[in-house]
């Protein structure tokens, strides 16, 4: 499903630094937070506030029928650290899109660190029209992986992020341990924080990162500590003994 928008930006009012390989690439109190798409938010620096000598631009100039021109870089911080087509830029003013003209946008997984004035940022920008709303709850929730009960609570957390499906975070002591199995995985969330993961596993059938919570939880998140969350995508959710509807598959990651 593809959810088309048109791209916008607006001054982000503090200051923004990028750090490549440990070295200041960026650093603007003058930079664009820009939303290219709805999942896709990036911050582009005045040419004057990057070190533009870490900058090589690539000859073939690719066009979006929506964005223009876009220009390719990569990073090359003189020492052997090197990023491959991880800056670029949209050199045209095209109507429906803002001015870019002037400005460079840095790949943000590219970047060893990225600060908004003194704290550092996690997982990628943070939208101003997206927050986080938890409300505790005397609901029935009941999480079945088959015809097995994983967990039923009757105090869950609610967990409430802009454009996202409701998410149902269950007490620990109401969650049946044994059919949890810790995994490597982790994520990162700019609301909520460092997450780590689970597979359900009952009479040798699996759900494979099924389950996750946030241990250390950021301030917005804070209520969800101490609880953990289940794919309503990939187990069966029933809240109030009614089968909870099952979001896009595209939610799930």
């Amino acid at each position: 499903m593809q959810i088309n928008t048109p791209m916008v930006s607006a001054p982000t009012g503090t200051r923004i630094r990028a750090y490549f390989a440990g070295k200041l690439l960026a650093d603007s109190s003058k930079a664009l937070l820009v939303r290219e798409s709805p999942f896709k938010m990036n911050y582009a620096f005045p040419e004057e506030d990057v070190q533009m000598s870490f900058l090589t631009k690539l000859d073939k100039e690719p066009e979006s029928p929506s964005k223009g021109r876009i220009l390719s870089y990569h990073i090359d911080d003189g020492s052997g650290s090197r990023a491959e087509k991880s800056a670029y830029a949209y050199p045209d003013l095209k109507e429906g899109r803002p001015d870019l003209r002037g400005y460079i946008l840095l790949n943000w997984r590219a970047m060893d660190s990225w600060y908004e004035e003194e704290e550092e940022m996690l997982g990628h920008p943070r939208d101003p029209f997206t927050r986080i709303d938890v409300r505790e709850s005397a609901k029935h929730v009941v999480i079945k992986f088959n015809d097995t009960v994983i967990a039923d609570t009757t105090n869950p957390r609610i967990l409430l992020e802009t454009g996202l499906p409701i998410r149902y975070y269950i007490p620990e002591s109401d969650i049946n341990w044994d059919y949890l199995v810790p995994i490597e995985k982790t994520t990162v969330c700019p609301y909520k924080g460092k997450s780590k993961y689970w597979s359900i596993q009952v009479d040798g059938k699996k759900a494979p990162e099924t389950a996750w919570a946030y241990p250390e939880p950021l301030q917005d998140a804070d209520r969800v500590k101490g609880t953990v969350c289940f794919y309503q995508e990939k187990l069966s959710v029933y809240v109030d003994e009614r089968p909870e509807e099952e979001p896009p598959s595209y939610f799930t990651k």
